[in-house]
């Protein structure tokens, strides 16, 4: 079971992925959780399981609201990369 939880948390390289890739997996990950919290039996393995995801639910929420908090607070902004312009050319060089 810590190999599975390793897996999860393993995968590729982070500094390879893309905030939006990081997000779709965040958001395929609690949904996974949420369908299988609600298939489990309820019995005292079901009741074992289902305070595991809650737990990790509980988790990915923080990491979510922390993720969100540190963008509201960036001082360049959310895209600082796709809001630049390029530098004007420079006018010394033009013929005319």
């Amino acid at each position: 079971m810590a190999d599975e939880r390793d897996e999860s948390r393993g995968g590729p390289d982070p500094a390879a992925v893309t905030p939006g890739e990081a997000a779709a997996a965040r958001e395929r990950a609690f949904w996974e959780s949420r369908r299988r919290y609600h298939d489990l039996d309820d019995d005292e393995a079901g009741r074992r399981e289902k305070r595991r995801l809650s737990k990790e639910s509980r988790r990915m929420n923080l990491e979510v609201r922390m993720h969100r908090y540190a963008r509201s607070h960036d001082s360049e902004g959310p895209v600082p990369g796709d809001l630049r312009l390029p530098p004007l050319p420079d006018h010394d060089h033009d013929p005319g």
